[in-house]
């Protein structure tokens, strides 16, 4: 399972209907259909019941809706927590800055820049204080106190990116819940390809 099946479902129960729903999210109607499938046979249970020309929801879609729902609200919730932290990041001048904005864009959140630095010691020295959060690669040889690392998988960056926060210091919920939903999400990855 994975995010973007969630938000297909999502579209289908509003609309449903098949046609309408992968006109609306700009994809092909078998793409949508094969995507529905592989949900149906990893949840072990039909979540549509087809009606006339369109669909509704079956007694498992109608349980499954409401924990789709809850589960996007919180992603949108931690996506707007972590474009509220303040951001430590290179100077413009600095190869790294652009894929690091390229990673803000592609996730649709404008971040908060606090902080411009140099280099990747002077980001974690930053985070490891507790004055925001940055997006690093992990450096050889270099150990990484009072800041917590997670792998951000999917980058065409020449580096590994890794999530860091603050180690020791309060995280609000809606943060809480962001880097515990990446956290299972890449433990699943990991899983399933055994890259991590």
């Amino acid at each position: 399972m994975n995010l973007q099946q969630i938000q297909y479902f999502k579209v289908i129960a509003e609309l449903e209907h098949y046609t309408r729903a992968a006109e609306k999210l700009l994809i092909s109607q078998p793409s949508l259909s094969y995507a529905m499938s592989e949900l149906e046979l990893e949840l072990g249970a039909p979540l549509f019941r087809k009606v006339g020309r369109g669909v509704t929801l079956t007694k498992y879609g109608k349980s499954f809706l409401q924990h789709a729902e809850r589960s996007l609200r919180e992603l949108e919730e931690g996506k707007e927590e972590i474009a509220q932290e303040n951001l430590v990041t290179w100077k413009k001048s600095c190869a790294s800055r652009p894929e690091v904005e390229e990673l803000f864009r592609k996730a649709k959140i404008t971040p908060r820049i606090a902080y411009e630095v140099q280099d990747e010691v002077m980001i974690t020295g930053i985070v490891a204080k507790g004055l925001g959060v940055g997006i690093v690669p992990r450096l050889l040889g270099r150990d990484y106190e009072n800041v917590k690392m997670l792998e951000i998988e999917g980058l065409e960056a020449s580096r590994t990116m890794y999530m860091i926060w603050p180690q020791n210091q309060f995280f609000s919920p809606a943060s809480e819940k962001f880097r515990d939903f990446v956290i299972r999400h890449m433990e699943e990855f990991q899983e399933d390809t055994g890259k991590f």
